[in-house]
């Protein structure tokens, strides 16, 4: 439980939600624990749970993480600077124009394949409508998502510095 308590703080994971799914978890596992090994039940549920509880977390970390990172430019219209209004101060407008301006000019540097990858995330497709558009496997597609992501971050790190 000490894994997940820290999404619990952030707000990523509700308590009761949580326990519920470990107990369906050991619940569904049952049918493999066998007393003859000579481990307590008490000591499998545990050992179940905590297994649970890491699978979970990771899983957890890695949408986090790909969400957060790619929240910047997934279904952001490049053209339209009004999207920043909420959430910027008038005096740091020019300053966030002026990075979207920068962000948009780059975007228009990427090859060609990236910028079709790039739409189609954008527009939400499924790994498996990008296969059949771009006649690449799935590995294929998870690789050059990444790449993409990665050179797409490189780039806005450079924005605030």
């Amino acid at each position: 439980m000490k894994n997940a308590s820290s999404w619990v703080k952030k707000g990523y994971l509700d308590v009761d939600d949580f326990i519920q799914s470990a107990s369906l978890h050991i619940l569904n596992r049952s049918a493999s624990y066998d007393p003859e090994h000579g481990t307590p039940f008490k000591t499998w549920v545990c050992v179940v749970a905590r297994n649970y509880t890491i699978s979970e977390s990771k899983k957890l970390k890695k949408i986090i993480t790909a969400k957060t990172r790619f929240d910047i430019v997934e279904g952001m219209d490049l053209e339209d600077f009004s999207i920043l209004e909420p959430f910027q101060k008038i005096e740091e407008s020019s300053e966030s124009r002026e990075r979207l301006t920068r962000l948009t000019g780059f975007l228009a540097t990427l090859n060609e394949s990236d910028k079709l990858l790039l739409e189609m995330m954008k527009d939400g497709l499924s790994k498996d409508e990008m296969m059949e558009i771009t006649h690449k496997s799935g590995g294929n597609i998870d690789t050059c998502k990444s790449r993409l992501r990665q050179k797409i971050l490189r780039y806005v790190k450079t924005l605030y510095k």
